[in-house]
């Protein structure tokens, strides 16, 4: 009886060894890269900032001229990064694009 329940619980032990001794990264949002960002020029439609950029994360249903990009990752024992561009239009055209890191 002991060592068919040793057997059944081999499996659930064996999986805790390694319970605390990593811990994953955790990325959200939108990956940035100043490369890309640095492709946004004024007078481009939404959707060639689309192309480049992807959909923005934020969606501000009340406010079209304006998308947000965030992204953050938090690594164990290091300080979370967080970046925000936002790229602003008027009249469906790239107008600004600012970063808010």
């Amino acid at each position: 009886m002991k060592k068919a329940l040793l057997i059944l619980l081999a499996p659930l032990l064996a999986s805790c060894t390694n319970f605390s001794l990593h811990a994953h990264s955790i990325q959200q949002g939108n990956w940035i890269h100043e490369e890309k960002i640095s492709e946004i020029k004024a007078g481009m439609s939404k959707n060639e900032v689309a192309e480049v950029l992807g959909t923005p994360v934020l969606d501000h249903p009340f406010d079209l001229s304006r998308w947000d990009y965030v992204y953050t990752l938090d690594e164990t024992g290091k300080k979370p990064e967080l970046k925000h561009v936002i790229v602003e239009f008027r009249e469906n055209r790239v107008a600004a694009v600012k970063r808010q890191d």
